[in-house]
């Protein structure tokens, strides 16, 4: 059988792009407040718990790692960058732990928003997955 063997270059490769892409999602984050005047989406009971910015880091991130797998970085000649760019750099941008998180505050508030938070944010996701793979592979033709 044979042993599969990762590369401690490849390995360090995901580490830096692990860090700038969580670095690159913390400032995103942080950078500014929402204002109060906007309205709904953060006068309202629940929907002033949604992480909106990091569902919109999420589903770009899903969709840009979708295209580069079906399109420019598919090939195996390109593996060290995508090391550095899918589960580093996209894996440290994304985090859908931190929308779990969220969805316990969204929960003691509304139940019914926790649920359609989660399956919104899940469906944008596979959208985002489908329209990513086929640009992908348009680019390749």
């Amino acid at each position: 059988m044979k042993r599969l063997t990762l590369p401690w270059s490849r390995l360090g490769l995901v580490f830096l792009g692990g860090a700038l892409g969580t670095l690159l999602r913390v400032a995103i984050l942080t950078t500014s407040k929402p204002r109060s005047s906007d309205g709904l989406l953060t006068n309202a009971s629940w929907t002033g718990e949604v992480p909106w910015r990091l569902l919109v880091i999420n589903s770009l991130g899903v969709l840009l790692a979708s295209y580069a797998l079906a399109g420019p970085l598919r090939h195996p000649a390109k593996a060290d960058f995508r090391a550095f760019f899918l589960p580093g750099v996209l894996g440290g941008l994304t985090s859908y732990s931190a929308l779990i998180l969220a969805e316990r505050a969204i929960y003691l508030k509304c139940p019914g928003g926790a649920v359609a938070t989660l399956v919104g944010a899940l469906l944008v996701a596979v959208f985002a997955a489908i329209l990513g793979y086929r640009l992908g592979r348009r680019s390749n033709t």
